[in-house]
Order: structure tokens, then sequence, then C-alpha cells
């Protein structure tokens, strides 16, 4: 059970509405945190919130609804949407930072499945979870982007110049998902 789980409606269709509305909302949370991004000149990978945004998204909503926000936010960019961060189409997805975005679908999963057999409850696991789910999206996106920079490059404009960015937004996440379980609790008393 996830967060949003607590509060879905008992009636069928009101649900399916429910999860439309969510997977919808999270898919352009994603899409609205590439598009603030901070370039860097030795990189083609920009600073975004992008991945915070998709293992938030998987937390919340648990593994098949965040692999549907981002199967949508893709879509979206695919069709020509301005949802990536610098760009849209399916070339972009073909370019140095398409292994990123293909990460997001397994981070987003993995991170829900982690918060469904209640791992978000806990700091410690939720930091595991969350940690898990960065390095499943640096593993394709490194791989690819080593493609365009060389891999004797790849950790230098991949990977390095985001670690303490990822290591705080991992920490942010670590406090706000237990906390949030422990304020329901108290709430549901």
């Amino acid at each position: 059970m996830t967060y949003v789980d607590v509060v879905k409606p008992k009636n069928f269709v009101l649900a399916f509405f429910y999860d439309i509305f969510l997977i919808i909302s999270c898919s352009s949370l994603i899409a609205f945190s590439s598009r603030i991004f901070i370039p860097l000149p030795f990189t083609p990978v920009p600073i975004t919130l992008q991945t915070f945004s998709v293992l938030i998204t998987g937390a919340l909503l648990g593994s098949k609804r965040g692999l549907l926000s981002v199967i949508l936010f893709i879509i979206s960019g695919i069709a020509g949407l301005p949802v990536f961060a610098k760009g849209s189409g399916f070339l972009y997805l073909l370019g140095p930072t398409g292994g990123y975005i293909f990460g997001f679908l397994i981070a987003s999963f993995t991170t829900g499945f982690f918060s469904q057999i209640g791992w978000d409850r806990s700091f410690h696991k939720t930091f595991f979870s969350l940690f898990i789910g960065n390095i499943l999206i640096y593993i394709p996106g490194l791989i690819w982007l080593g493609r365009f920079t060389g891999y004797n490059n790849v950790l230098k404009m991949g990977f390095f110049p985001f670690l303490i960015g990822d290591i705080i937004k991992i920490g942010i996440g670590t406090f706000v998902l237990p906390s949030g379980w422990i304020i329901l609790k108290k709430e549901r008393r």
C-alpha cells in the first residue's frame, strides 16, 4: 500500500478516475521539473529536479502507476510536447540524455515496488529505496552518455557533477516519505 492507496476511493469508477488523475499529475510534475534546468558548459546533461520527481512519483504512486506516469511523460515528449529538458521528439531520446530517461522507467517502477512493500515507512529503508532508484537511473544513463562523450569521460560528465544534488534530493525524500506516514498514522487514530 502506498500513500495514495490510503485515500483511494472504494467505488470502482471513482478509483479509476483517481488513478488517471494521479498518473497525469505526476507525469506533469516530471515534465515541469525537466523544464527548470541549469545547463553545465562541460556536459550535455543539465541539472534538473527530474530524478527527484521520478523517484517520488514511484514512491507515492506505486510501481504500476509510477511506471505509467513515466511512460506518459515519454510519450508526450515523443509526440512533440516540450516536456524534455532541451527539446522534444523521438530523436531527443536518441541523444546524450536518452539513457537517463530510459532509467526513469526502471527507477519509478522499482521505488514504487519498494513503497508497496512498506519500505517508505522507515528512514533507512526509504534511503535505500531512493538510492537504488537513483542508481537505476544512472546505469543506463551513463552507458548511453558514454557513446557520445567517450567512456573515459562519462563519470566526469554524467555522474560527479550531480552527486551532491542527488544526495540532497535523496535526503529530502528520505525525510519526507516516512514523516508523511507518521503524520497519516496520527491522523487516522
